[in-house]
């Protein structure tokens, strides 16, 4: 009897480990992304009082009046052109982490947003998943409702209000290949019970193509952005981002002083070189509705934050951005950003 209870036992075990190890190749290619935490300033460079431009101080209000798309912003799709600019296979690449990096900066600061702001972008061959969501349904039993139901705890806890994880920013994102076994079997199955939940979303912008989904059209172009020369960029609101590759090269670092800079897009030979990740972080800001914070009463200080309108390549997200990005969660706030609004080169 010992010995019959024995291998029973060793053969759950065996079976166990075999589902386990079958689970976590659901994703194929995965890759996490960097937080970027240097762009993230958790201070102001405004002291507010009641009545100003900004609005008032609580950033956790509901929304009064009509709510704008980020409040139920959940998957969003990334179409990214190239018109008259070369970008090889690895240019593409950094483009795409660098908007996902960017994204992953804006996306857990406003209060007023529904549960799993931006916890999925769907850009050409590349998912990136939150984190936390990822590892839930990477390591989850066999089975496809299994996955989805281990992944629901995770992502209802992506509500903007959560402390934060880490040291500023609470989750970044894995990339992983649209080819991923698990995703395939997304678009092929009758998602069931999750049909009103967070699964439905992911689908509808990875498989069906839906027009419902809201989509960033994002240009990188050998003209003058928005047809201003001297623009960096220009951004409008849940449309597009236009990036002047004619006039500017664009460039990333580590962020440490002394490092070398890495070329990605634009003019090699520019004398005006760009941080890429300063310029992109700004115009996602347009993007959702952030607009130009007023530049006569930011103060002398060392926070540059990133929606001021004259580009600096220390732009980070500060309080006061976040405080407008949770004002326009009003589709109707005054102080909304308007078409085609520009980002100032040096």
């Amino acid at each position: 009897m010992v010995d019959r209870w024995s291998f029973a036992e060793a053969l759950a075990i065996v079976i166990l480990t075999s589902t386990l190890a079958s689970a976590t190749d659901r994703f194929v290619d995965a890759v996490q992304i960097p937080l970027g935490e240097n762009r993230w300033c958790p201070a102001s460079p405004l002291s507010l009082k009641e009545g100003d431009a900004l609005g008032p101080p609580d950033m956790a209000r509901r929304v009064e009046g009509t709510a704008s798309f980020i409040t139920d912003l959940r998957a969003i799709r990334l179409n990214i052109s190239f018109d008259g600019v070369e970008c090889h296979d690895g240019c593409k690449d950094d483009v795409s982490r660098v908007l996902a990096q960017s994204m992953n900066l804006w996306r857990h600061l406003c209060l007023r947003c529904g549960t799993g702001m931006m916890a999925f972008v769907v850009e050409a061959d590349n998912v990136y998943l939150d984190h936390d969501l990822y590892v839930a349904w990477r390591d989850a039993p066999e089975g496809f409702s299994q996955g989805l139901l281990a992944a629901t705890a995770p992502f209802y806890t992506l509500d903007g209000s959560t402390p934060a994880a880490g040291t500023h920013v609470a989750g970044t994102y894995v990339r992983v290949s649209k080819d991923s076994p698990v995703l395939r079997e997304l678009c092929e199955r009758d998602l069931g019970a999750f049909k009103d939940e967070w699964p439905a979303p992911l689908k509808a912008a990875l498989c069906d193509r839906s027009s419902a989904t809201p989509s960033l059209n994002i240009a990188f172009a050998n003209r003058p952005a928005c047809g201003k020369v001297s623009l960096i960029g220009c951004g409008s609101p849940e449309t597009e981002i236009q990036i002047n590759t004619q006039r500017f090269r664009y460039e990333e670092t580590d962020g440490k002083p002394g490092s070398v800079a890495h070329f990605i897009i634009g003019d090699p030979k520019s004398p005006l070189a760009i941080d890429v990740h300063a310029a992109v972080l700004h115009e996602i800001g347009h993007f959702l509705g952030v607009d130009h914070l007023p530049m006569a009463d930011l103060p002398a200080t060392n926070i540059v934050p990133v929606m001021r309108q004259t580009y600096d390549a220390g732009f980070c997200v500060s309080t006061t951005d976040a405080r407008m990005l949770n004002n326009v969660a009003e589709k109707d706030w005054k102080f909304r950003a308007k078409e085609c609004s520009g980002l100032e080169g040096p």
